[in-house]
């Protein structure tokens, strides 16, 4: 009988031990999992503040870059005006467009763009040179430059003449290595000396141009 009740009594504390180590390890492992969730979500949480951040930077960056082309737009559009007189408040925002894209795109100055349409036309889409030779804003010459120009006429469209261009002149700027160069071989004269004090007089009037208006972020954009 006390055999009995020995064997019965080691039976419960074994039940009562294998509750209570269940527990206890239920217990460890909640806690373990507590902890996992609380470094998880911590990590979370800087991770999202650190996207967050780095996404208001980015929409700061872009913010300012929006506001300094639309003063520049502005600015160019005044330049434009200032010197042609003649255009409408559309066509000179178009032409101040024209002017930026295509200076961005060819890595030319753009203060060395405009004022090459200065000193060539005043920006007059319908200008024609004293020898009949060229056309529009840029004064691009139709027969020096038939691999672009199929058709005379295409070279009174600002749209195709002011970034074809810049285009002939960042030609001109590579081939010879160099924007003052580059100048010249644009003017395109058969006297160099006319040719360098064409080149003279741009980088002189595009030096002008800079104290005028905000272009040094856009050039070295």
């Amino acid at each position: 009988m006390d055999n009995r009740l020995n064997v019965k009594s080691i039976s419960d504390m074994r039940k009562a031990l294998f509750i209570l180590f269940t527990l206890l390890a239920c217990s460890v492992y909640y806690n373990l999992y507590q902890h996992y969730l609380l470094i998880k979500y911590s990590n979370y949480c800087l991770s999202y503040t650190d996207r967050t951040k780095d996404l208001e930077f980015k929409l700061e960056v872009a913010n300012r870059k929006l506001t300094t082309y639309y003063t520049l737009e502005r600015e160019v559009s005044w330049i434009i005006s200032k010197s042609s007189g003649q255009h409408s408040a559309k066509v000179l925002r178009h032409l101040a467009q024209l002017e930026i894209a295509s200076a961005k795109a060819s890595r030319i100055p753009l203060s060395v763009g405009l004022a090459i349409s200065i000193k060539e036309s005043h920006f007059k889409t319908a200008s024609v040179s004293y020898n009949g030779s060229s056309y529009g804003v840029k004064m691009i010459n139709f027969h020096a430059h038939r691999d672009l120009v199929t058709n005379k006429l295409m070279l009174f469209n600002p749209y195709f003449n002011v970034p074809v261009g810049y285009k002939i002149l960042s030609g001109y700027t590579k081939n010879f290595h160099g924007l003052r160069t580059g100048l010249e071989h644009y003017y395109g004269s058969n006297d160099k000396v006319d040719n360098l004090r064409y080149a003279n007089s741009v980088l002189k009037m595009s030096n002008r141009i800079k104290q005028q208006i905000i272009l040094r972020d856009f050039e070295n954009g």
